[in-house]
């Protein structure tokens, strides 16, 4: 069973409807109360998209915080933000903003990326970006642009943590469900 924490983004429900279609997945809001033993019940941790920047969504950072070192996590725009931010990266405004445009991805083929063809299509929605100069040792870049930008992470010493800055759940986006069907795979071996 997946958590899947809601950043108030209009994507959020269908993302769950993919992730609901792989595992059973339970939603909660980034603001709500935590349990101190709200997440023993989940093999890990879908950190939805958002408005704003990482460290003004609710307790975005508090959720991560709880979990980066013990459940696999997918941060997903927003979230792939958070996860390079509490990694110790900062963020940088982009050169466009990025609102419902794809691009081509080029990535490692590793991990998320299994099986889907380099150069795929992912539709975007950002105006800020993991920057690379900022990028600490542990954070590997998995997924970029052309023109460089990172979209794709993976932590080297966190258990099984990924973050991708384009939308997987995006209809314009190629190979989404392929995607997150890695990120379980990734999750259950």
């Amino acid at each position: 069973m997946f958590l899947l924490i809601d950043n108030y983004d209009s994507f959020t429900y269908i993302l769950y409807q993919y992730l609901n279609q792989i595992t059973p997945t339970k939603v909660i809001r980034h603001d709500e109360d935590m349990p101190v033993d709200l997440y023993k019940n989940y093999k890990a941790v879908v950190l939805s998209p958002g408005p704003g920047l990482p460290k003004t969504s609710g307790q975005l950072f508090s959720h991560l915080q709880s979990v980066y070192q013990s459940l696999p996590v997918l941060g997903i725009c927003l979230g792939h933000q958070a996860i390079a931010e509490v990694a110790g990266a900062r963020l940088e405004q982009t050169k466009d903003i990025f609102h419902g445009r794809p691009s081509e991805i080029q990535h490692d083929g590793k991990g998320l990326f299994k099986n889907i063809p380099n150069g795929f299509l992912a539709n975007r929605y950002h105006s800020w970006a993991v920057s690379k100069v900022s990028l600490p040792p542990e954070l590997e870049v998995t997924a970029e642009t052309k023109d460089g930008v990172i979209m794709g992470i993976r932590h080297r010493k966190w258990n099984k943590v990924f973050g991708v800055q384009f939308h997987p759940e995006s209809i314009l986006t190629e190979h989404g469900e392929t995607l997150l069907r890695n990120f379980y795979e990734e999750v259950i071996t």
